[in-house]
């Protein structure tokens, strides 16, 4: 799934397609197993709060899913990790290309994952910003907070993570670190929430 405006749950074989791909990813799990995972995510895909979060945000935009990196610092360490999903929003118009990959001025190194990208754009397409996405399976109990201060809270717990892939991004692309929001998907309360 690239741009939750784009997909139809309901069309024919949308579920069946997943499976299918989901169990040559995991053949050691079973069918019906993978179909419930694939069931539950879907509904949870599909609450308005999180569908409007992963909907296009400009008309000129490509999205990453699972992008990896790998970052180097001065003093020899490196900094390797999955960012879950990556949406880029173009300045201009850009000119696709049947190139695969995006500019790469710095010291990192990436790629798209499994999931790919919604598509190519030549190496000279001048990214404006870009939104950060993490997904999380954190448990929420309302019996404890209400489902503001948890998603604060979850928030905080997670910003330094989402700051670190800010910086990735930022210097891949030659975006402007303020110019990088940064958004947690929690699955579990069918939520979403800006750090800060």
């Amino acid at each position: 799934m690239y741009w939750s405006d784009s997909w139809n749950p309901d069309a024919p074989h949308f579920v069946a397609d997943l499976v299918s791909k989901a169990r040559a990813q995991f053949p050691q799990r079973h069918a019906s197993a993978i179909e419930q995972v694939v069931r539950d995510t879907i509904a949870q895909l599909s609450s308005a709060e999180i569908k409007s979060m992963l909907a296009k945000p400009a008309s000129h935009a490509a999205v990453f899913n699972e992008r990896k990196f790998v970052r180097m610092f001065d003093n020899g360490g490196v900094q390797e990790g999955i960012i879950d999903r990556v949406e880029l929003i173009a300045a201009t118009s850009p000119i696709q290309s049947q190139q695969s990959g995006l500019s790469n001025p710095s010291g990192l190194s990436s790629q798209s994952g499994k999931s790919g990208t919604s598509g190519q754009f030549n190496q000279s397409t001048k990214w404006h910003s870009a939104r950060i996405i993490d997904f999380k399976t954190d448990s929420f109990n309302a019996a404890t907070q209400t489902l503001e201060q948890w998603k604060q809270q979850r928030a905080q717990h997670h910003a330094a993570q989402l700051r670190d892939y800010a910086q990735v991004i930022a210097k891949e692309h030659g975006i402007p670190v303020e110019n990088c929001s940064m958004h947690l998907v929690l699955l579990s309360a069918n939520a979403t929430v800006q750090v800060l």
